[in-house]
């Protein structure tokens, strides 16, 4: 997605105006897919049956930090194996088996999932990152030089039936919301969230939580927090145009004083161009109320106002749960300029699909939507209603997924490993899958991740009437049961 760093708003019009439209002879999928095979051509294609046994041995075997948001997976015959999780692992798990009921092409595989939304490599025993797994990912926050994994759709966007409602409603929402007559202002809902404590030590910043202490450049550790904090103050200044409010504010001491704010690198030179004081004023607003609301507002309700905003993070949900929301309502999106990534993104172009915007461009940005209905406006509401035609509706996600899982099992020649019984049983031997509580995982058509997951989706196995042999666990030769029968 391409960025623009304090342009002037007359340069960021005209650039806009002026975009030329790469995607005009290629759709929006092809380019996301297109994306998606040159990120798993970053492996070595797999030649031989022992070396594609053996990737599947070190995705049960060789990762061992932060497994709470690593899934092991196992894709048999259509049905999906993992070990136990909840959260966002459990909601790739159980949008993967209903992705699956759609079209069960994909062949046998296993792979492993990051749910964070960092992008950063899971590691092995003595902390190197792991590079050579078929692994996949939700979102990367940009700031790593890590590339590991392949994206794909974050679990906000809910399983396949989940979306197809949600299409619906919105799309009705946005038909029954006349454009013109919506509310003139840019519209967006979130939080600011604690940021994890840290502590200066000759003028770098620490970790206190880490051990040994790791040096961190502060604005890699803040999650979207500051440009949030720069959209409510976008609020406070410019009412008629913006109307960004925070629903919930952790640590508040520390967002309404301006010292603290001036303290950290990413903060200290946002206000360099305030006169003197007015960082206060705005502060003393903040505080007593002024860019709050902690009422929930509907996502059919955005389609009330013309221009819908969008900031990383803050809505409980990766870098672009509220984005998924934005695509389909009939208005232009403005989105704030930030490094992260998602599956979909290498399709999204400044100017045509949504217009990128910063605190030195906001006003400007804004009140050009506002006053040009037509032309640039309108080019946008196109754009966007385009991006929710080919890539975030729910079949568009299913299809842009199994391709990914059908990529990477050529990648990695599922077919030599996990091809037959016989093949998996010996690929399997010496796994310790009850170790990691390989369960099975199926649709679960109540999960949104707007509640906390349950185990639902979850199917214990029953023991296996396969006898285990030396070197096999019990719980692998269930799996093998379940998936090519008895």
């Amino acid at each position: 997605m391409p960025r623009l760093r304090g342009a002037a708003m007359l340069l960021v019009v005209t650039a806009a105006a002026n975009t030329t439209k790469t995607n005009q002879t290629k759709s929006l999928a092809a380019v996301v897919e297109d994306a998606m095979k040159a990120s798993v051509k970053q492996y070595k294609q797999v030649k031989t049956k022992e070396d594609a046994a053996q990737i599947v041995r070190d995705i049960f075997s060789v990762p061992s930090k932060e497994e709470t948001n690593l899934g092991k997976i196992l894709i048999l015959n259509g049905k999906v194996f993992a070990n136990r999780h909840e959260g966002k692992v459990y909601g790739h798990l159980v949008n993967t088996a209903r992705a699956l009921m759609e079209k069960n092409d994909v062949g046998n595989l296993a792979y492993l999932h990051e749910s964070g939304a960092s992008g950063r490599c899971a590691t092995n025993q003595t902390g190197k990152k792991i590079t050579d797994l078929p692994s996949t990912l939700i979102a990367r926050d940009g700031y790593s030089s890590s590339r590991c994994g392949v994206l794909v759709p974050n679990p906000y966007f809910g399983n396949f039936d989940h979306r197809q409602g949600e299409d619906d409603r919105l799309l009705r929402a946005a038909a029954l919301n006349e454009y013109d007559a919506r509310t003139p202002r840019a519209f967006w809902r979130g939080h600011l969230r604690q940021m994890r404590s840290v502590h200066t030590k000759e003028g770098v910043l620490y970790d206190k939580n880490e051990k040994p202490w790791k040096v961190h450049r502060f604005c890699e550790r803040e999650n979207g927090n500051i440009a949030r904090f720069q959209g409510f103050l976008l609020t406070l200044q410019r009412p008629h145009l913006f109307d960004v409010k925070a629903q919930k504010i952790d640590g508040e001491n520390r967002w309404f004083t301006p010292s603290y704010l001036r303290r950290h690198n990413c903060t200290r030179g946002l206000f360099d161009e305030m006169r003197p004081g007015y960082l206060e004023e705005l502060l003393a607003k903040f505080k007593n109320g002024g860019a709050q609301e902690a009422k929930h507002t509907a996502p059919v309700d955005y389609a009330k106002y013309r221009i819908l905003a969008h900031f990383p993070g803050g809505t409980s949900g990766s870098y672009s749960r509220n984005l998924n929301h934005l695509w389909a309502m009939g208005a232009p999106v403005m989105i704030w300029d930030h490094p992260a990534q998602e599956h979909y993104y290498a399709a999204l172009e400044d100017g045509v699909t949504h217009v990128v915007f910063n605190a030195t461009t906001a006003f400007g940005v804004a009140e050009h939507l506002i006053r040009h209905k037509r032309g640039f406006t309108k080019r946008l509401r196109d754009g966007a209603a385009r991006v929710q035609r080919e890539l975030t509706c729910a079949q568009c996600l299913n299809r842009y997924f199994l391709a990914t899982l059908a990529e990477l099992r050529q990648r990695f020649r599922g077919d030599l490993a996990l091809g037959s019984r016989e093949a998996a049983r010996a690929t399997l031997r010496g796994v310790n899958c009850s170790g990691h509580d390989l369960v099975e995982y199926v649709a679960d058509d109540r999960m949104t991740m707007s509640t906390k997951s349950t185990d639902r989706g979850i199917r214990s196995l029953p023991p296996a009437t396969t006898r285990a042999e030396k070197g096999e666990d019990p719980r692998c030769l269930a799996v093998l049961d379940r998936a090519f029968g008895v």
